[in-house]
C-alpha cells in the first residue's frame, strides 16, 4: 500500500512511498524523517487505521491528533447502513422498475400519449431520476441513491393516489401507467413487503447519521495551540458538550427497547457511541496560533483528510483509464507513490520554493547528489517491498 503524508494547509504532498504493512514499524522512520527535516508539527490529522495511530504515538507523542471527520463520518455509515443497504438496493433492482420507467419516458416522448396528463406523468418520471444528479459524486455511506430513488417513488405514488380517481385514472392512459409501475415496489406478497420496511430502517439510521454530521462539523471559536501544545480546555468544552448531547440521545434511544430490528439497531448505536467516548478528544479541528514572518497568526486546522483521499482515487481512476483494467492495484503500489508527488507541480508555492520556476526543473534535477538519489529510492522500493 502507499503512505501519503501532506500538509494540511498548502496542500503540498510532503510524503508518498509504498509500504508493505500499515503498521507502526513501516510509519515510525517516515514519521521520524519528516520531523528531522521539517520540525515537529503542530497537529496530525489522521484515519482511524490502528497503525497510524500507533506511530503518531510513539514518533510524536506531543504532537495533538485530531481523527478525521471524514474518515469517522464514514465508518459511522458503514456501521448503520451495512448489512440493511446493499440487500435494500438488491431488491430495488431486482423490481425492473428503473427499466420500466425509462421505456415509459419513451413511449409518452414518442407521442403515444398526448395531453397535459401526460406531459404531467413525463415531467414526474424525470424527477424521479435526478435522484442520480443529487448523489452524483458522493460515494456510499454519505450518498444512498437505492433510499433516494424509493423515497421519489413513493411521493409520486402518493401525488398520484390522492389527485387522481378512478374515473381519472381511466382518463388519463400515462398516470395510469405510471401509478401501475410504481406499485411495484409496494407489491402484495408479504415477503416482498420488506421493502418498505427497510425503507423505514434506512431512513431512521439516516437521521442518526446526520446527527452525527451536524456535531462534526461544528467549529468552535479561536484556541490558542502554542508550539508546546497546550490547548485552551474552556474554548473546546463547547465542542465537547456537543458529543455528549449526542451520546445522550444515543442513551435515551438505547431505553427504549424495541423488537429484533432494533436490537441490531441499539447494538450498532452502541457501537457508535463507544467510537465517540474513545474519540471524544480528537474530534475537534481547532484553530491554531503559529508565526507568520515573525508575527503570531491564527490559521484554521483542517478536520480532515479528504483532500489526500480524493488525489488517490484520482491516481487509481488514472490506472484504471490507461490500462482497461480495474484491478489497478499492483500498479498504484508500484507508481502510485510518484504520481502523488508530481501532483505538487501543480502547486505554485511548491515550485517557487523547490525549483524557482518550472524552466529550471532540468537544473534542480542534475544538482541533486548521488547520496539523495540513493536515499529516495530506498524510500520508493523499501527492502523487501513490492516488486
Amino acid at each position: 500500500m502507499v503512505i501519503q503524508m501532506t500538509d494540511g494547509w498548502s496542500g503540498i504532498q510532503l510524503l508518498a512511498c509504498p509500504v508493505r504493512l500499515e503498521s507502526s514499524g513501516e510509519i515510525v522512520p517516515h514519521l521520524e524523517m519528516l520531523r528531522e527535516l521539517f520540525g515537529t508539527p503542530v497537529a496530525a490529522v489522521r484515519d482511524m487505521g490502528s497503525g497510524v495511530t500507533a506511530a503518531l504515538k510513539q514518533s510524536l507523542p506531543s504532537t495533538y491528533v485530531i481523527t478525521c471527520h471524514f474518515h469517522f463520518l464514514r465508518a459511522v455509515g458503514w456501521k448503520l447502513f451495512d448489512p440493511i443497504y446493499p440487500a435494500f438496493r438488491s431488491k430495488i433492482e431486482r423490481r425492473g422498475l428503473k427499466r420500466r420507467l425509462r421505456y415509459l419516458m419513451r413511449v409518452i416522448a414518442g407521442g403515444k400519449y398526448t395531453g397535459t396528463d401526460a406531459s404531467h406523468a413525463l415531467e414526474l418520471c424525470r424527477w424521479i431520476f435526478e435522484y442520480r444528479r443529487d448523489g452524483k459524486g458522493i460515494s456510499y455511506p454519505f450518498s444512498l441513491p437505492a433510499l433516494d430513488f424509493h423515497v421519489r417513488c413513493g411521493k409520486v405514488r402518493s401525488e398520484l393516489l390522492e389527485t387522481l380517481d378512478m374515473s381519472g385514472l381511466r382518463r388519463g392512459r400515462a398516470p395510469r401507467r405510471l401509478l401501475v409501475l410504481l406499485n411495484r415496489l409496494h407489491p402484495p406478497p408479504a415477503t416482498l413487503r420488506s421493502i418498505d420496511a427497510d425503507a423505514e430502517a434506512l431512513l431512521e439510521r439516516v437521521e442518526w447519521f446526520e446527527r452525527t454530521r451536524r456535531v462534526l462539523r461544528y467549529r468552535n471559536g479561536p484556541v490558542p495551540l502554542s508550539t508546546r501544545h497546550t490547548l485552551s480546555d474552556s474554548a473546546l468544552e463547547k465542542g465537547r458538550r456537543r458529543v455528549d448531547w449526542l451520546r445522550s440521545r444515543i442513551a435515551g434511544e438505547l431505553k427504549s427497547g424495541g423488537d429484533g430490528r432494533h436490537r441490531e439497531f441499539h447494538r450498532t448505536l452502541r457501537s457508535i457511541d463507544s467510537d465517540l467516548a474513545e474519540r471524544r478528544e480528537e474530534l475537534f479541528a481547532p484553530n491554531v496560533i503559529v508565526e507568520i514572518d515573525c508575527k503570531p497568526a491564527v490559521r484554521a486546522l483542517p478536520g480532515t483528510i479528504s483532500a489526500a483521499e480524493i488525489e488517490f482515487r484520482m491516481i487509481r481512476r488514472h490506472g484504471r483509464r490507461i490500462t482497461g483494467n480495474a484491478h489497478v492495484d499492483l500498479q498504484v503500489m508500484n507508481e502510485g507513490a510518484g504520481l502523488l508527488l508530481l501532483e505538487n507541480l501543480k502547486i505554485g508555492a511548491y515550485v517557487r520554493t523547490v525549483y524557482g520556476t518550472m524552466k529550471q526543473l532540468s537544473e534542480r534535477f542534475s544538482a541533486v547528489s548521488g547520496d539523495e538519489l540513493e536515499k529516495a529510492k530506498k524510500i520508493l522500493r523499501p527492502a523487501g517491498g513490492i516488486e
